[in-house]
């Protein structure tokens, strides 16, 4: 079922403006469909939106990279990802390594007190 990005910001009691920047933000696009004011969420980009106002640390930001080639680590490719300078390592599953070779995907940001790490989206509450 899906849930019109309107209807939430009336629900949490913020702006839609600030609805939608979180929707960018945090929320994969496999989970949003629609323009403006005639965007929907299904129910797990619902979840994310919601989880981010109550906790913004839980929720990670995503970003697109570019996939440039592989790292020495099978379990990682290096990447240009969108708004952050230089290539960075991306931690991915094993058996995509050479599938994602210059071609664009989605991958969370991770910051902590050591500083940002970056993983593609699948591997989200999968142990790596």
């Amino acid at each position: 079922m899906k849930t019109k990005a309107t209807e939430l910001s009336k629900e949490l009691g913020v702006s839609f403006d600030s609805v939608m920047v979180t929707i960018k933000d945090r929320v994969q696009a496999a989970h949003v469909t629609g323009h403006g004011k005639n965007t929907w969420l299904t129910d797990e980009g619902v979840d994310t939106v919601m989880l981010a106002y109550e906790m913004p640390e839980a929720t990670p930001k995503v970003h697109k990279a570019r996939v440039k080639g592989n790292a020495c680590n099978p379990n990682f490719v290096m990447a240009i990802i969108e708004g952050v300078e230089g290539k960075h390592p991306v931690a991915i599953r094993r058996r995509h390594r050479d599938r994602f070779l210059g071609k664009t995907i989605e991958v969370h940001a991770i910051t902590d007190d050591k500083g940002t790490t970056y993983r593609h989206v699948e591997l989200t509450g999968h142990n790596y």
